[in-house]
């Protein structure tokens, strides 16, 4: 794969399962959940997408200073 063409895929990502009532925050590194967030209640689905996206960026700062 060419740095220069694609880009890796993001280290967490945000699951549901078809009827399910839960998001899951998985590290796709170490294929385990890391969070599971009920989407019915109070912004649940906002709340996974927002953790994902923070554990991604908090993974890239420490990829780029290490």
């Amino acid at each position: 794969m060419s740095a220069d063409s694609e880009q890796d895929p993001p280290r967490y990502v945000v699951l549901k399962a078809s009827g399910s009532r839960y998001a899951y925050v998985n590290d796709t590194h170490e294929r385990r959940t890391v969070t599971r967030w009920d989407i019915l209640k109070a912004n649940g689905w906002d709340k996974a997408e927002l953790q994902c996206k923070r554990l991604n960026e908090e993974y890239e700062r420490g990829q780029t200073n290490g």
